[in-house]
């Protein structure tokens, strides 16, 4: 029932743990909820690796797992962001939560008609396995499928040594060529 701020503080004081205990479980429900299954109509792209799932009048932002494609104004940007938008937009997307980012977006699987859109970037050759982050046992597959659209020349690695956009954000002197 209800307790008086006094009644609590004496329950409190008979029962330290019980505080504990509440604060854990609501922690552990909300941890739950954070990496369950979402599924919605993505209604916006930012880039080719991350979009705007719609999922009962919430908008959640979700980043895709374990690759990276390019940085706006980098070669082939536009390109993964219209392979992204033909799979994705305005269709009904399950993101399989991993893990939360520094930005507070989901990072997760994506799956459209059981289709993975993470790994579809990396067939098509429009991403890269982002190996520091990409941890689970099928990153060694998507490096597979990475060597072959290098070898096949597919999407980005139609250029010899396309710019990872891991080293583009750092090196400053590339961000000031021209790439159109």
């Amino acid at each position: 029932g209800e307790f008086t701020v006094v009644e609590l503080r004496r329950h409190v004081r008979k029962k330290p743990n019980y505080i504990f205990y509440m604060i854990t479980l609501i922690l552990l429900s909300s941890i739950a909820h954070a990496h369950s299954p979402l599924q919605g109509v993505v209604v916006r792209l930012t880039d080719g690796d991350s979009i705007t799932v719609y999922q009962n009048s919430k908008q959640y932002n979700v980043r895709l797992y374990g690759i990276a494609t390019p940085e706006k104004r980098q070669d082939f940007w536009q390109k993964a962001k219209q392979f992204t938008s033909d799979i994705v937009f305005n269709r009904t997307a399950r993101v399989i939560p991993v893990d939360i980012d520094r930005y507070d977006r989901i990072v997760g699987m994506v799956y459209v008609n059981g289709e993975c859109l993470n790994e579809e970037l990396v067939k098509a050759g429009y991403a890269w396995v982002y190996q520091k982050y990409c941890k689970e046992s099928f990153c060694n597959d998507w490096l597979k499928l990475e060597q072959k659209a290098r070898r096949n020349k597919r999407g980005l690695w139609a250029y010899d040594n396309p710019v990872a956009p891991w080293d583009y954000r750092h090196d400053k002197s590339i961000q000031k060529a021209d790439y159109f």
